[in-house]
């Protein structure tokens, strides 16, 4: 298939795009900063376009060229923060940019719409999150993934758009941002230091990244799927204490977590843990990766990068 992704040069995208490749598909990636490449290093059946959500044209024009028979809409702003100051670029980028997309995407024949969204947007509600039960959004994060939710649905339900909400569970893995938990523990550790947690006793299904992916490409062949939300998660839980303490012990240091020295996010859930019986009915799909041997994977990825900057650092 021709795939375009938005946000291809995240986390999160990066990983999709590594993965379609890998499938033998086409993919365009639409991103703000696409990372520059030479022509040596530009796999085969990829190509990229600098572009912005907000600017309508920018998005017609690398779609005339990738000519789409799948889109994975992965761009937003992803801040958990539960302080207004965020809303106005979530609201910017995650629901007027979803709306520019869905719009230049209009009359477009295509096969499938995926567009990832939070389990976030179930709050405190009752567990194991299932899909049909009501939203609480706790942050304007989550206000404006379950808008930008809606909006795709609500072309399913007047148009039949082929839309696929997907909400994922926390999803870790290879080159995923500093700040998040893991790499920030991994870091912290690395440097001989002990790493700043909240509470130690918040409870969450994590996904290792190539689970999410395998998610995300099972979401796009699944015609069942139109107009549907479908968790990618877990009910196996972990507690922040459990992770940290996994990580310090494939890591073999004896530094113990400062728990508690970071505050706790207000309206904080304790626990998320997500119903995957739609995902496993539907798409077939469960988590294959459990949570030792995903943090092994990922240790095994930065702690090199980690070295390598050190030894920058040094010789500077």
């Amino acid at each position: 298939m021709r795939a375009f992704v938005t946000g291809g040069m995240g986390f999160l995208g990066a990983h999709l795009v590594s993965g379609l490749l890998r499938r033998g598909h086409h993919v365009h990636v639409f991103d703000q900063e696409p990372v520059p490449m030479t022509d040596s290093s530009v796999p085969e059946g990829f190509t990229i376009s600098s572009g912005d959500l907000l600017d309508r044209n920018s998005i017609r024009v690398a779609l005339s060229d990738a000519k789409p028979d799948v889109v994975f809409h992965l761009a937003a702003v992803v801040n958990l923060d539960r302080s207004l100051d965020i809303a106005d670029a979530c609201m910017r980028v995650n629901v007027l940019g979803t709306l520019n997309l869905l719009r230049a995407l209009e009359g477009q024949q295509l096969e499938s719409f995926v567009l990832p969204s939070s389990v976030e947007v179930y709050g405190n509600g009752p567990i194991p999150f299932h899909e049909d039960q009501a939203a609480a959004p706790p942050s304007p994060y989550a206000v404006s993934k379950l808008a930008a939710e809606q909006l795709a649905l609500s072309l399913y339900r007047s148009k039949q758009f082929p839309a696929v909400v997907v909400r994922i569970a926390t999803a870790y893995g290879p080159s995923q941002p500093n700040c998040r938990l893991i790499p920030s523990l991994i870091g912290a550790f690395a440097r001989g230091e002990r790493p700043a947690l909240s509470n130690p006793d918040l409870s969450r299904d994590f996904l290792y990244v190539d689970d999410v992916v395998e998610g995300l490409v099972s979401a796009a062949g699944c015609p069942a799927g139109y107009g549907e939300i479908i968790n990618l998660g877990d009910e196996q839980t972990y507690t922040i204490r459990q992770v940290a303490e996994t990580v310090r012990n494939l890591m073999a240091v004896d530094l113990m977590p400062r728990y508690g020295a970071k505050p706790a996010r207000a309206n904080e859930a304790r626990v998320w843990a997500s119903s995957n019986a739609k995902a496993r009915k539907l798409l077939g799909w469960t988590p294959r990766t459990d949570l030792r041997d995903g943090l092994q994977k990922t240790i095994s990825w930065y702690c090199p990068q980690l070295n390598k900057t050190s030894s920058t650092v040094t010789n500077q």
